[in-house]
C-alpha cells in the first residue's frame, strides 16, 4: 500500500508458509514506520520478486501457491452439458501418473469455448502437495447411475452365434453366459 525500502525478506523460495506468516518488512517513505506484510494464504514461495534494499513501486513483491486443492479444467461437448451436475463425481488420469484421482465438479460454463465446448471445473484434494498447477489431465464425468444385480463392461462383451455373450470362470474352465 506504501512506497519504501525494503528491510528483510523473511522467506526464501521454495518455503513452505503458513497464513499470518512474515514475508517482508519494509520501512515506509511516509513516516519511516516500519511494517511486516504477512502471507494472505499458506502455501509455497513460487516467486521471490525483490530484495532487502530494494525500492517497492507497484509491483508484485512475492508470489505465493496454495496446492492442497486444485482445480482441474476439462472441456465438454455442447451436447453433454445439459447432463452435468455441480457435484457430480469425476475420476481424473493425470499424465505422468499411475493411480487416478477422484474429484467432484465445482463450475459448469455457461458459454462455449469456441474450438473446445463448455468448460467445466474439477476440485482436486491435494493436502499431500503431489500433484502440480499445469499438468494435462483427462476425466470420466459420471452424469447418472443406477442400481444393477450385476454389471458388465461394454468390452466383455462377446459375439457367440446370434447372441451376445460373457465368458464366467468356473472353477478351471471358462463358461458362456448368454445375456439379456
Amino acid at each position: 500500500r506504501f512506497q519504501g525500502v525494503i528491510q528483510q525478506v523473511h522467506v526464501e523460495l521454495g518455503a513452505r508458509v503458513s497464513k499470518g506468516d512474515r514475508l517482508i518488512t519494509i520501512e515506509s517513505n511516509q513516516g519511516l514506520n516500519r511494517y511486516t506484510i504477512t502471507a494472505p494464504i499458506g502455501g509455497v514461495v513460487t516467486e521471490v520478486m525483490v530484495s532487502a534494499g530494494e525500492m517497492t513501486e507497484k509491483q508484485p513483491l512475492m508470489r505465493l501457491l496454495n496446492q492442497t486443492e486444485l482445480l482441474a479444467e476439462l472441456f465438454v461437448f455442447p451436447g453433454d452439458q445439459p447432463k452435468l451436475k455441480t457435484g457430480a463425481p469425476v475420476l481424473l488420469t493425470i499424465d505422468g501418473f499411475e493411480q487416478t484421482v477422484k474429484g467432484a465438479i465445482r463450475y459448469i460454463g455457461a458459454a462455449i469455448v469456441p474450438g473446445k465446448g463448455f468448460p467445466v471445473h474439477i476440485g482436486i484434494d491435494n493436502a499431500e502437495g503431489v500433484y502440480s498447477p499445469g499438468l494435462f489431465v483427462n476425466g470420466d464425468i459420471t452424469t447418472s447411475q443406477r442400481p444393477v444385480k450385476l454389471a458388465v463392461k461394454r468390452d466383455a462383451i462377446q459375439a457367440f452365434r446370434d447372441f451376445q455373450v460373457v465368458y464366467a470362470k468356473v472353477d478351471d474352465t471358462y463358461e458362456v453366459r448368454m445375456l439379456e
